[in-house]
């Protein structure tokens, strides 16, 4: 699992740098864990914090849905590619346009 998980982590990366999107920072601070970035769309900083038991439980491969399952799917989203909520959701109604 670890190696496909590692393909995937790589096509993720791939696609991240092909539509221009920066990577979320990710900031350890005692229990909580910080991811942030400065939103494009809102031109504010976008800020998620999660404990360090979840941080650990995604880092040794067990799924984001498992382990962040209250979160909206947006929100998900940004820890595994970068892209705020808004980035999302901008991203998703051009596709529909």
């Amino acid at each position: 699992m670890y190696t496909a998980m590692n393909d995937l982590q790589k096509f993720q990366e791939e696609m991240r740098k092909m539509a221009g999107v920066s990577k979320a920072s990710c900031v350890i601070d005692g229990e909580e864990v910080h991811y942030s970035k400065d939103c494009p769309i809102t031109k504010r900083e976008y800020i998620l914090t999660i404990t360090l038991e979840q941080h650990m439980r995604m880092k040794y491969g067990e799924p984001i849905q498992n382990v962040l399952g209250n979160l909206h799917p947006n929100e998900r989203e940004f820890i595994i590619n970068g892209m705020t909520p808004a980035e999302t959701e901008e991203l998703e109604s051009n596709c529909k346009e």
